[in-house]
């Protein structure tokens, strides 16, 4: 083969090949580049598997006070004392027969040294 013969073809490939083989490493290249420092790139992906982490930890806290308030639906509908309980502590209602006996939540007393002076009894 002649020079332009050799120089289109070295090691078995056609110039148009290798161009397209190079052309295409540089176009990866710039889409990995792409994907490492655009914000809806890598820095993206890290920021929505740590909202995945939380959100998964949410649902499994979340499902275990669902549980909780299903257990104590159910306790509710079968006992009837802890509704008469705070229907009795909240809203001082009363049984047929009991009597309710209310106390002010802060007892004054009034200060024996503020009085005259003088001592009861004296």
């Amino acid at each position: 083969m002649s020079g332009a013969g050799a120089r289109r073809k070295q090691h078995g490939r056609p110039l148009g090949g290798r161009l397209l083989a190079v052309a295409t490493l540089l176009l990866a290249a710039l889409l990995v580049l792409r994907f490492l420092v655009a914000d809806d790139g890598y820095p993206a992906l890290l920021a929505l598997r740590s909202d995945l982490g939380r959100m998964e930890s949410e649902v499994v806290h979340l499902s275990v006070e669902n549980s909780n308030l299903r257990h104590r639906i159910l306790a509710l509908r079968e006992d009837a004392y802890p509704i008469e309980k705070i229907a009795r502590e909240e809203l001082d209602f009363a049984a047929p027969g009991e009597l309710i006996y209310l106390f002010p939540e802060e007892l004054s007393i009034p200060d024996a040294s503020a009085g005259n002076g003088s001592r009861p009894g004296h």
